[in-house]
């Protein structure tokens, strides 16, 4: 999507997260504010644009002071994270642990944001931005994915033990390079034609 295509509200999210020199608690802030000033129905479509739209664009200004903008100082900060931080973070792993599709799950996230337990100053803001900066954002609606007994597991892998070993070497040596190490263990998995065996492998290498 080009900046031509995007809404008014669309435009003024973009606008903070490429220009603004602020760090990103602070451009969150910014964010809801307006967020808040949208119409109700647009909210949670707003809320995922701007989770998208931070992991392409990076600021300017990634910590400390700023120039354009202070709403929330790093005291503050630290002050509104010992307080909401734990409590926001259990709310998105529950809400996360539904599985819902990816509009449902934007507007409850609103929802956690519009908690009234988050009414003291600067919560709100500080709960968004512990939101969007949460590695499982931007969300994606998941499939159950295979389900395997231990036992048919270690089954599996016991008898990929020639494989299991060569991911282990990949794992430990040394390169230059991650995409050389990347390239290797990918070029390792094409090898690997039944769909099962590849599952347990690739689980073995998650570890």
């Amino acid at each position: 999507m080009t900046s031509q295509q995007y809404s008014v509200n669309e435009q003024k999210i973009h606008a903070v997260l490429k220009n603004g020199n602020a760090n990103k608690i602070n451009q969150c802030a910014a964010i809801l504010r307006i967020i808040d000033q949208a119409e109700d129905a647009g909210r949670a479509a707003l809320i995922r644009f701007a989770a998208e739209l931070i992991e392409m664009v990076k600021s300017n200004h990634q910590g400390g002071s700023n120039d354009d903008l202070i709403l929330i100082t790093d005291n503050e900060k630290e002050r509104l994270q010992e307080r909401f931080g734990k409590i926001s973070d259990e709310m998105l792993k529950a809400l996360i642990a539904e599985n819902l599709e990816e509009p449902i799950f934007y507007q409850k996230l609103w929802g956690i944001v519009n908690n009234p337990f988050f009414s003291e100053s600067n919560a709100r803001e500080y709960v968004f931005y512990n939101l969007l900066m949460d590695s499982q954002i931007p969300y994606f609606k998941v499939d159950d994915g295979l389900r395997m007994s231990n036992d048919e597991f270690q089954k599996t892998l016991g008898a990929l033990f020639s494989l299991k070993a060569e991911v282990r070497f990949l794992l430990k040596r040394d390169f230059d390079q991650r995409t050389q190490r990347a390239s290797n263990l990918l070029d390792l998995f094409d090898k690997v034609t039944d769909r099962n065996d590849k599952v347990v492998l690739m689980a073995y290498l998650l570890g």
